[in-house]
């Protein structure tokens, strides 16, 4: 075993007991120049140690303090996991797991004997099985605890951030031009995927197997038994609300206090609400980023934290703050998905790390109870067909941008601008997966099974998030993600989410358990970075220092000439929304691939990239 007594924690760090707070190891050969390297791109994660499980397995991991540490260097089973799985369902089979230990649990589902569906939590977690000299690896059902996998001729190495897999220099630092392309045309990309062509995530809700030969293999259940798929009414809204409560409850009482991401919605107002309610002497704290004093979020937040009794913290950002931290919050969550919120929760959770030691996040209400705009367009196009094909054409719109002729648009293309993705070159583009409901995709639409495919698959986004917070020493929690309370709200009629001409109306039904009246009506008002010429000015001074005609012909993912298309003709004009986001997407390819190609992940490295440009 290995210890580094030197490596002091990077801020403040409090996990479940035993728990690290990311975990690493080869199977096969592993040296300890490895070993160390993949340490050293770990280390703003804690204090770090390894054990030499045998002559072909070296699990490692970093832990929040010396008793982590300890506990884990004095084990003697072969596992490793960081996050918290718990048992969520009401089986009386189960019961009797409720009061096991974490790694007995995990052995549970590993020999069948308690389906993952079941299993309740973020973590991740690698058992070595040394009867048939095997290493399983088991991954949270909504991927929100990350680990990543890089698989050799004659080994695997596993880690919870890909950073430390570039460490090894037999891992290839290579784009998935397919994952490259997608985020060019919609923002995001597939499960299952990432920026590395070398380097997969771990299935999510599910055991990857990996032997000493190189060789792999999968296991997977869906979230949803096969006696739910008929869509039929089967929950009341007594469980829905016990089982929401349950969720919460999970939530560790130990720490400093609670820390809940706070936004102008309904999500986590109830959350604050559920928190309050089971926690009643507990110490509230509320963060809220948002563009200044008059920002929908910031005053949504502010009025449900005073309603509720919750001190709660503004966080404010400027344009030029975001470029600024635009580097650091793609190093912390790696894959550059998504637009500016996630360099706002980077700048948010520095903050918050200076206050709480736990986060408490609202994501997955929208997919739960059907709260995005798309799901109400689906809802109301599944039996019309006529405005199905009004519909598809926005959609094709929003994803391929250029020539939209629906009328009903006609407004938003001249404000939004949407110009066409730029290709990805050695990639043939016409083979990415069409739009969700395109003509391409000609299957009959339907919103239950939309979110239940959604949901069954879930992207990595929650993982992107998990790095972020964990970079400041924050343990994450998104009690929407509870099985039960997925399983469950998923027996009512999904129409039973539009009721009254409301957005999520079983959740707010929900929410009468919670919250007062004042605040079951709230609105969420979208929030969204102002693309004004102070914003078009600090995006086009970037794209010159990173997106100069040469360096992007030596990159060879884009044309350059293709990337000066995306440019705005005239600089006293500001760019649209639309347009803004197309060369979003190019500016943080570029600066991911500098720091995780040409820097391979080093520490520090994203410290040198920000120019000095105003």
């Amino acid at each position: 075993m290995g210890y580094d007594p030197n490596s002091p924690p990077q801020g403040l760090f409090r996990t479940a007991h035993g728990a690290a707070t990311s975990i690493f190891g080869i199977l096969g050969h592993a040296s300890d120049q490895d070993i160390a390297a993949m340490g050293e791109h770990l280390q703003h994660r804690g204090r770090m140690a390894y054990r030499r499980i045998n002559s072909s397995l070296v699990l490692g991991g970093t832990f929040s303090d010396s008793r982590h540490l300890n506990d884990w260097i004095s084990a003697t089973d072969s596992i490793i996991y960081s996050g918290r799985p718990y048992v969520s369902c009401h089986d009386q089979d189960a019961i009797e797991l409720k009061d096991l230990s974490i790694p007995s649990i995990l052995m549970y589902t590993l020999d069948n004997s308690f389906p993952l569906r079941n299993l309740g939590g973020s973590y991740a977690a690698v058992l070595w099985n040394s009867s048939d000299r095997s290493l399983a690896i088991i991954r949270d059902r909504f991927g929100i605890e990350p680990l990543f996998i890089a698989s050799g001729q004659h080994r695997h190495a596993f880690a919870s951030e890909y950073k430390a897999l570039l460490a090894l220099p037999d891992v290839p630092a290579q784009p998935n031009r397919t994952a490259v392309a997608e985020l060019q045309q919609c923002g995001f990309i597939s499960p299952r995927s990432c920026f590395l062509q070398d380097i997969k995530p771990a299935l999510c809700g599910g055991i990857t197997f990996l032997d000493i030969h190189g060789n792999s293999s999968e296991k997977r259940d869906s979230l949803f038994a096969p006696s739910s798929e008929d869509n039929s009414f089967g929950g009341t809204l007594s469980e829905l609300k016990q089982f929401f409560g349950r969720a919460v409850e999970q939530i560790p009482k130990n720490g400093r206090s609670f820390g809940i991401a706070l936004s102008g919605g309904i999500d986590s107002a109830t959350l604050v609400g559920a928190i309050r309610s089971s926690h009643p002497t507990a110490h509230l704290h509320t963060f809220t980023v948002g563009y200044g004093a008059d920002d929908p979020e910031i005053l949504g937040a502010a009025d449900t934290a005073t309603c509720l009794g919750a001190y709660h913290h503004k966080v404010y950002v400027s344009p030029t703050a975001v470029f600024d931290r635009l580097p650091m919050a793609i190093y912390h969550m790696e894959d550059p998905i998504g637009n500016d919120e996630y360099v706002c929760l980077d700048l948010m959770a520095k903050y918050a790390g200076t206050v709480v030691d736990r986060i408490i996040l609202g994501n997955g209400a929208d997919a739960i109870f059907a709260g995005m705009p798309l799901h109400r367009q689906i809802y109301e196009a599944q039996n019309n067909p006529a405005l199905l094909e009004v519909y598809r054409a926005q959609w094709a719109y929003a994803f391929e941008g250029g020539g939209c002729k629906n009328p009903i648009d006609e407004q938003n293309q001249r404000a939004g601008r949407i110009p066409p993705p730029v290709r990805v070159l050695q990639f043939d583009n016409s083979a990415l997966r069409p739009p969700p409901f395109s003509r391409q995709r000609p299957r009959p639409i339907n919103l239950a099974t939309h979110l239940r495919a959604v949901l069954d698959d879930y992207d990595g986004r929650m993982a992107g998030q998990r790095l972020i917070f964990g970079a400041y020493g924050l343990s994450v929690e998104m009690p929407y993600f509870d099985p039960l309370l997925v399983q469950t709200a998923f027996q009512f009629p999904v129409e039973l989410n539009f009721e009254d001409g409301r957005s999520k109306s079983l959740l707010r039904e929900c929410a009468r358990h919670f919250l007062p009246s004042t605040l079951l009506d709230k609105k969420k008002n979208i929030q969204a970075m102002p693309v004004n010429l102070e914003f078009s000015d600090r995006l086009d001074a970037l794209c010159d220092f990173y997106l100069k005609p040469n360096d992007v012909a030596r990159r060879d993912l884009f044309s350059p000439s293709d990337v000066k298309r995306l440019r705005r003709k005239r600089r006293r004009v500001p760019y649209s929304r639309g347009e803004a986001m197309r060369l979003w997407q190019v500016l943080v390819t570029e600066i991911w691939a500098r720091l995780f190609l040409d820097g391979r992940g080093r520490p520090r490295s994203s410290s040198v990239l920000t120019p000095s440009v105003r």
